[in-house]
């Protein structure tokens, strides 16, 4: 079951009440516009969900009673990345799957590159078995670090706040050596799941950027800033 199939059945389950609140919440407000909402109703169809259903959850949605949103950094994250799971159990980041994410993480305080670091640190073979965390985080990266529409310069910025990000999430240690060494295996961790995406790596090729190479500077620079 992919994560809009969960959202919008399994009216049961605490989270997933409030991620439909937020979601509809979002919709009331204008965030999603008709083509989005015309793309939704056809991953739904395609996920076995009725329009009929998903209009129910939305239309029944009371904005005078505002969902009850965690309130500190860490249950937010682990929230979130509850959905994730849910969102690449099929291996698949589906661009409607995407987009509701990031508004759930936008309504819950959390930029779309905060976003972006949960997924990258999620997507591990410690939480998906095989290749399917990768298969997931490809699917998903996809929409992040475009070199065809992007330049180079964008790409390695996107890069660049990545990585600052993750480092912001390491958990505090004892002393300076505990944190360094949590920092540099976090980063390498990152770096070695963004490499493992073929199609970003094809299409950087194609441009006749190594992205390993970019990947490596971008790695360097980042633990550089750490230390500083």
């Amino acid at each position: 079951m992919g994560l809009l199939a969960k959202l919008f059945n399994d009216s049961s389950d605490t989270e997933f009440r409030l991620a439909q609140d937020l979601v509809a919440i979002a919709i009331a407000d204008g965030v999603i516009t008709p083509e989005e909402q015309k793309m939704l109703v056809e991953i739904c169809q395609k996920e076995g969900i009725s329009q009929e259903e998903l209009q129910g959850c939305l239309m029944g949605n009371d904005d005078s009673s505002k969902p009850t949103v965690p309130r500190y950094r860490r249950d937010k994250n682990d929230y979130i990345v509850q959905l994730i799971k849910v969102m690449g159990a099929d291996g698949y980041s589906s661009p409607m799957e995407i987009y509701l994410l990031e508004i759930i993480a936008s309504k819950m305080g959390l930029s779309r590159l905060e976003l972006v670091s949960l997924v990258l640190t999620t997507a591990t073979r410690r939480n998906f078995p095989g290749d399917v965390g990768v298969r997931t985080l490809t699917s998903f990266m996809s929409n992040v670090i475009d070199p065809k529409s992007k330049t180079i310069g964008e790409n390695r910025c996107t890069l660049s706040e990545l990585f600052d990000i993750i480092s912001k999430n390491i958990p505090q240690g004892p002393d300076q050596k505990t944190d360094t060494e949590a920092f540099v295996q976090a980063i390498s961790r990152a770096t070695e799941m963004l490499h493992e995406n073929t199609i970003l790596d094809n299409e950087f090729r194609a441009m006749g950027i190594d992205f390993e190479t970019v990947l490596a500077d971008e790695r360097e620079r980042a633990i550089r800033r750490w230390l500083v």
